[in-house]
């Protein structure tokens, strides 16, 4: 039995008990009895005949295709409008294989497991650990981070479109000789852009194919220059120019012979090492004119993009290599019968990549061509601040060439307070990030004398005070309690990711300790951390003391009684019973009535004690609380990802797969690291449309 044939029955073993494939996998006679006895070529026949399904087919019940609620460590949502998308979820042997793939397909081209790259000016989030993203217009301020960023090896990840605007407009003002390789995703990539890229960048400029239900399953190869498929991965199949995908590990929600959109082309090759099939992108089959209707393909026309001006006027724009008249008439007649007469509409021809860009630029950018300031960077305080606040980067981990040079920084005094205090901040966090606590205590006590010797402890004392507790610093911890908290606490992005960074670093110290309830049964632990700092609000900033001391007291970091005048009740009781000195007591009969911070407590209580209950009745409790907030303010307050992980598994336990289904997507992650940017992004995704 060959190795395809194995995952493509262990696939449909699963997909069999499935509501949304019992019909389906019935009306080709694939049974438990068939899967056992067939032949590879029974096999294969019947998996062929197992009718396709859609994006409309998925979207009408998504809670039927739900095959276990265990190990999800991955949510998607496909791309479209807001009525086309549907929300999916994966497992963690997904995600691994997942990597793995792309691991393989960047060491096709060198391209190591260290190496960073960097998505620049798309919406895009980073793929791995150590990738990151930048994002907005293309002025001096994203410029000056383009040039920081590409003073090591790195590695540009975006949609073409986008990449030859930045190309165009900074090419002689930034080096790029750092940059070993393009990655161009998300749009077709057209022959005078690729050329244009390669020019600019004088690297290799690589095909990226994937989708959102899949991950990355695509790579253009270094040896014979098609797009090949990881056929580990994902079947592949073409009917009438559709591509039909067949993820083979979509155990958590399957996904057999399933049309993702695109118009393609296959055929085998039976030369090249790295791939038997290659894959030519044709465009989208929902690629549309406007607002509903398609546009076919125009000789003599690439592509063309379409942006509201400030005056609410249409702009369309469309790329012509060939100057022929006929062609700009039909164009014009073709697009005025698709967009309606208000706003009014103004086509322009192009020749020039860089005059269309210019032209279909957002509006914020029509200065972008204006006179430059220099690229150095002078106030680094400032740019960390701005990756650190999270509205024009996203990453996981903050990108090496930041660290590498704030610690060549930290020591350079020639900075006023404001900037100083920046930087000291950073000192600290990436102290935290590098888990270098030796190295955080010969530092920590000259801090303090020097904040405090100058009356502004209260501008880095929530560090000072966070750091010690996690790390047991009974020195510091002195100076600090001994210390009379008369001012104001003062909390900034600095501060937030360092108290996330510390916690999180508790809780891998904690997940070692297999007897810890907070591990076995709170998980993920973070989101209920992130929840705790809305205690803040209710209670002033000066409780944030007394939160930390709890945390580090249930993950066993820290054992003393410091700041208890402003410890909430709430986190007091709890506190108490986590750590057996008090006896948990529950009653049910005043549900209706709890507030939410006690709806909270509540819950954490019913999952570390296994006490039975009704999940019918706190699903709709939870959902009246909803109603009365808004999405956003309740799921901060309540922490629903722990929690509603919990639900999931007891609905799914009893056949409800709709109910786990709507609690996974009550799931949300609520951290507020970065949580702007996919809303800025937005303002910045003009993807080229196709013809």
């Amino acid at each position: 039995m060959s190795s395809l044939s194995q995952k493509i029955k262990e696939l449909l073993r699963i997909a069999k008990n499935v509501p949304f494939y019992t019909q389906r996998l019935n009306s080709v006679a694939i049974t438990d009895h068939f899967l056992d006895n067939c032949s590879d070529a029974e096999l294969f026949s019947a998996f062929y005949n197992i009718p396709p399904i859609s994006k409309q087919d998925i979207r009408k019940a998504p809670s039927q295709l739900l095959a276990t609620t265990q190990n999800i460590v991955y949510r998607g949502a496909t791309s479209g409008t807001t009525g086309e998308a549907f929300v999916f979820f994966r497992d963690d042997l997904w995600n691994q294989k997942r990597l793995a793939s792309l691991n393989k397909f960047l060491a096709w081209w060198g391209i190591d497991k260290q190496g960073a790259i960097a998505n620049v000016n798309s919406r895009l989030f980073p793929l791995r650990h150590q990738d990151y993203a930048i994002i907005g217009g293309i002025d001096n301020h994203f410029l000056r981070w383009l040039n920081f960023i590409t003073q090591k090896p790195i590695v540009l990840r975006g949609y073409p479109s986008r990449l030859c605007e930045v190309g165009l407009i900074a090419r002689h003002r930034i080096n790029f000789d750092e940059v070993k390789a393009i990655i161009c995703t998300g749009e077709p990539l057209f022959d005078h852009q690729k050329q244009l890229l390669r020019d600019i960048f004088e690297c290799p400029i690589i095909i990226e194919y994937g989708s959102q239900e899949c991950g990355v399953y695509g790579f253009t190869c270094p040896v014979c220059g098609n797009l090949h498929i990881d056929e580990g991965r994902c079947l592949i199949e073409e009917k009438d120019n559709r591509l039909l995908v067949t993820d083979l590990y979509s155990y958590t929600m399957p996904m057999i012979r399933y049309y993702n959109g695109d118009l393609v082309t296959l055929e085998n090759n039976n030369f090249c090492p790295h791939g038997k099939m290659n894959l030519t992108i044709l465009g989208r089959d929902s690629d549309n004119f406007g607002h509903s209707k398609s546009m076919y393909p125009m000789e003599g026309v690439d592509y063309y993009r379409s942006i509201s001006t400030r005056d609410d006027k249409k702009l369309v724009g469309y790329l012509q290599k060939a100057n022929s008249g006929k062609v700009d008439q039909f164009f014009a007649q073709e697009v005025k019968h698709i967009f309606p007469d208000n706003p009014p509409l103004f086509i322009q021809k192009f020749t020039s990549p860089l005059n269309m860009y210019k032209a279909t630029n957002p509006p914020m950018q029509d200065k972008y061509l204006a006179e430059f300031i220099p690229l150095i960077i002078v106030n680094y305080s400032q740019l960390f601040l701005d990756v650190v606040k999270g509205d024009r980067w996203i990453y996981y981990n903050i990108p090496d060439i930041i660290l590498e040079q704030s610690e060549r920084l930290l020591n350079n005094h020639n900075y006023c307070l404001d900037e100083q205090v920046k930087l000291d901040k950073l000192y600290l966090l990436v102290m935290a990030l590098g888990n270098k606590a030796s190295v955080i205590h010969t530092q920590l006590n000259n801090l303090f004398h020097k904040y405090n010797n100058i009356n502004q402890l209260s501008l880095i004392y929530i560090d000072l005070w966070a750091i010690a507790l996690f790390t047991n610093n009974q020195e510091l911890l002195s100076l600090l309690t001994k210390r009379n908290l008369s001012f104001k606490i003062k909390i900034d992005s600095f501060d937030y990711q360092l108290l996330l960074k510390l916690v999180s670093l508790g809780i891998q110290k904690i997940r070692k300790q297999k007897d810890s309830c907070l591990i076995n049964k709170l998980n993920p632990l973070l989101p209920l951390f992130i929840s705790d700092l809305d205690f803040c609000p209710k209670y002033g900033i000066d409780c944030l003391p007394s939160i930390l001391s709890h945390w580090a007291k249930i993950l066993n970091c820290y054992s003393g009684s410091e700041h208890q005048d402003n410890f909430p009740p709430e986190l007091k009781q709890r506190e108490n019973y986590l750590l057996g000195k008090q006896n948990v007591n529950i009653t049910f009969n005043w549900l209706s009535d709890v507030t939410i911070l006690e709806l909270k407590e509540l819950l954490i209580q019913i999952i570390c004690f296994d006490i039975p209950i009704d999940a019918d009745l706190f699903l709709d409790t939870i959902k009246t609380r909803q109603n009365q907030n808004t999405k956003k303010e309740i799921t901060k307050s309540i922490a629903f990802i722990p929690f509603m992980n919990y639900f999931v598994q007891l609905f799914f336990q009893q056949g409800k797969r709709e109910k786990a289904y709507q609690c996974l997507l009550m799931a949300e992650n609520i951290s507020s690291i970065n949580n702007n940017f996919d809303a800025v992004s937005r303002l910045y995704n003009f993807k080229q449309k196709v013809f």
